[in-house]
């Protein structure tokens, strides 16, 4: 198991919306809450733990293949689209937060809010974050489906995007992979272009 504590309000406020998040979205790519209370200004949720390194770390160990890491991005594509289902905006995607395996699992909901809500906290995941996350916009699906293509040029490049955001002149894999540039063009462009759903990403 594994249990979490938050005490300041920002974090109670954040610790309740994963709390929330999970239990409205019942699937196996993200974590099952066991419990959750409050008791003297201090919010507990208690989850199962999924075993094995993050994304992040399994690209850093050079242990993880393309086929591997496309199986985990697809999954969390599709678990994506669950949660704006439920009408949620994760905002905060990047390789830290997914644990690939059979299935692949999104670990932390922190930065998530409801469709249409700001940001509760100035953030911004270098690579991995829209350009409308920086500036505080409304959460709308389509941020995720930046971060979703963040990650699938991360897996195929085998590089991450510079800190810069998008620059599909740096996309030069090793081996290419029919689509993908297709499929990059409808994530990391401006919004109006990004494919309104992550279903029909998945």
């Amino acid at each position: 198991m594994w249990i979490r504590e938050a005490w300041t309000p920002e974090g109670t406020v954040a610790l309740g919306a994963e709390s929330e998040i999970i239990a409205l979205v019942h699937i196996r790519m993200i974590p099952e809450r066991l419990a959750s209370w409050e008791s003297d200004g201090r919010a507990y949720v208690i989850t199962d733990i999924r075993l094995g390194p993050t994304m992040e770390e399994a690209w850093a160990a050079r242990t993880l293949t393309l086929p591997q890491a496309l199986s985990a991005i697809t999954q969390v594509a599709y678990a994506v689209s669950r949660l704006h289902d439920a009408g949620w905006v994760h905002l905060g995607l990047r390789p830290a937060v997914v644990v690939p395996g059979n299935p692949a699992c999104i670990t932390r909901f922190n930065d998530s809010v409801h469709v249409g809500e700001g940001p509760r906290h100035t953030f911004y995941y270098s690579g991995y974050s829209p350009p409308e996350v920086f500036s505080g916009c409304a959460a709308d699906p389509r941020m995720d489906m930046y971060a979703l293509g963040a990650l699938l040029f991360h897996a195929v490049n085998q590089t991450p995007m510079a800190e810069t955001g998008a620059e599909l002149s740096t996309f030069s894999p090793a081996t290419p992979v029919g689509g993908v540039p297709q499929i990059l063009h409808r994530c990391l462009g401006e919004p109006s272009t990004r494919y309104a759903t992550a279903a029909e990403l998945h």
